[in-house]
This record gives structure tokens, sequence and C-alpha cells, in this order.
């Protein structure tokens, strides 16, 4: 009878050499397996999907017809994800094959925070790295929204460097996403001539003057406090105006 610390020590000494078998078949294996099939998978931002599946089979099988029943040892992976980056709206691409062959595309989108709009209602997003980012023909996302007097050479922009209005934008569209409430009244940002902002609130009939981006932080704050603790008892509707340009104070306009 065999003793006990024998049949461990030969099970020890079998172990390598069945792990080096099966790496040699799987192997042999993977030189012969071909691609079977695309499957995109991609993670939705808040539920929502700014580029589709087919959106993503698309750009890839435009660029490689031949991909399904290729042998899966001359597919570069690499070069599939930089075709996905292609597509705008495309934060991170991740591209592996399966062990039958199929081809997995993992997708994370870019999150827009902030929507520019023309006057022809075309325009573009920023997301929530500062790059600009295009509009999407399957979803509007649900952002703040920024129009008025600026130059549609911002278009051209590839992100917020080098862009002291879309800087300032973004710092804003940031502080208002960073705090509830804030993030819940304020709905709309307009730029106007001499490149100062307004605020339109969502409830309340009256515009926020809040000038230009210079102690952004307090301003945000003090507007806060004069909805929380001043229109709460007076009423959303006791004013046409409420501006935040000058330093530490809240003036307000009857109507």
């Amino acid at each position: 009878m065999k003793k006990p610390w024998i049949k461990i020590l030969a099970s020890w000494v079998l172990l390598p050499t069945i792990l080096v078998v099966c790496l040699a078949f799987n192997a042999s294996k993977q030189k012969t397996l071909v691609c079977s099939a695309l499957q995109v998978e991609i993670e939705p931002v808040q539920g929502v999907y700014f580029i589709t599946q087919k959106d993503v089979e698309t750009k890839i099988f435009s660029r490689f017809e031949n991909l399904v029943g290729k042998p899966v040892k001359d597919i570069d992976l690499h070069e599939i994800e930089q075709t996905i980056y292609d597509l705008a709206h495309v934060a991170k691409a991740k591209v592996y094959t399966g062990i039958q062959g199929k081809l997995h595309a993992e997708i994370t989108q870019r999150k827009p925070v902030v929507r520019f709009i023309y006057g022809d209602g075309n325009g573009f997003y920023l997301d929530n790295h500062g790059k600009v980012l295009p509009l999407s023909k399957n979803y509007t996302a649900r952002v703040l929204v920024v129009n008025g007097k600026f130059s549609r050479n911002l278009l051209k922009s590839k992100s917020i460097e080098g862009s002291p209005l879309l800087t300032s934008v973004y710092n804003m569209a940031m502080k208002i996403r960073e705090d509830a409430f804030l993030k819940s009244q304020i709905q709309q940002l307009y730029v106007n001539e001499n490149q100062e902002f307004e605020l339109i609130p969502r409830v309340g009939n009256h515009i926020i003057e809040f000038g230009d981006d210079s102690e952004m932080a307090s301003k945000l704050e003090n507007l806060k406090i004069f909805y929380l603790e001043g229109l709460a008892y007076k009423g959303w509707n006791r004013y046409s105006k409420v501006s935040l340009k000058y330093k530490d104070q809240v003036v307000c306009t009857k109507k």
C-alpha cells in the first residue's frame, strides 16, 4: 500500500506535465481556429446608447470585410480596437477572442455633460473629460444646454484646451452637476454679446445674471442659499432678474 505522501508527490510531479499537454493542445487548436462571429457589447450611459451595435459592426466590417471565417491567429485585435475608436462616442474599446472563435468587442461610451446649440439646431457636446463630442443621431442627452452669442468655430475644437469659453462652460457644468439641487434647477446657460453668462432656471420666471466666470464657486453657492433661504419664503416668481455679478451679493429686480 502506497503511503499518502507518495501519492501527493506523484500528483505534484504529474500536474506540470498535464498543464504542458493542455497548453500545447490549446495552442494547436488556436492555430486552426477561425472567427465564428462578432459580438458587440456597449456599456450604456445612464441607460442610454449614443452608438448602437449596428454602428460598431458597420464600422468594423467596412474595414475588415472577411473577418468572419478568418483564422484567429491572423486577426489584428489592436487594429480592430483602433478602428472602433474612430467612432467619436467611444471612450474605451477592448477586443478579444473567445475559446469558440467568437470575437468580442466591449465598448465604454463617452459621457456628455453639456450641450452647445447653434441657432440652426446643430451643435456639439462636451464630455466629462472636456473633450468635444458630436451630437448623436440615436439619442439626445439630458444635460445642461448652452446657446447664445458664440462662434461656430467652437465646433472645430477638439477639447476645452485653447478655448477660454469652452473651459468656463465646462467648469460651470461640472460644478452644477456636483450639486443635486443646482443640477435639477439650472437647465440652460446663455452666452450674451459680452461673453458673460445668464442662467435659465427650471422653476421660476426670472433670469440669473451670472457675469463672467470669476468667483464661480462662490456665486453658485450664493445662488443656492438664495433659492433655499430666500425664494422658498418669498415665492419663486417674485423677481424678474437675479444678479450674481457683484461680489458676495445677490441683487434682485422685482417684477
